[in-house]
Order: structure tokens, then sequence, then C-alpha cells
């Protein structure tokens, strides 16, 4: 399921606690852009149930790297 970024989002929470929060070594398996997509899949899922979290805190959650293309 590919949560839309854009204006027209109708997801709701159910939705978000639905996205499957990959590893980023798990994400690494995957091509190009079902990795992104997944990426960015997975960061909006997980701001949507834990905003209140910084964003290095959250990629540490996710056992993601904290670097420039994940922020």
């Amino acid at each position: 399921m590919f949560i839309d970024v854009g204006n027209q989002n109708n997801a709701t929470i159910e939705d978000y606690k639905k996205i499957k929060l990959l590893a980023e070594n798990e994400l690494d398996t995957l091509g190009f852009t079902e990795r992104s997509t997944k990426k960015i899949e997975i960061y909006l899922a997980f701001d949507k149930l834990n905003s209140e979290k910084s964003i290095s805190k959250s990629l540490e959650e996710l056992d993601h790297k904290d670097n420039f293309y994940n922020r």
C-alpha cells in the first residue's frame, strides 16, 4: 500500500499502522525505485504515528542511518 503524499491524502491512522516498518538493511535488498518509494512511505507513516519524536530519534528507532539522504 502506498500512502499518497500529495494534497489528496485521505489516509487514516489505521492505514499508517498497516505499513511494515522495514530496517534500512532490509530496504537495501530492493531496487532503487522500490526502496525509495518504501522509504517515503515508512517515514511518512512513522512521522504520523510518532510526530513528537525528532528526526534523529525516529531514524534510530527505525534502524536507519542518520544521514543527508534519510533526513
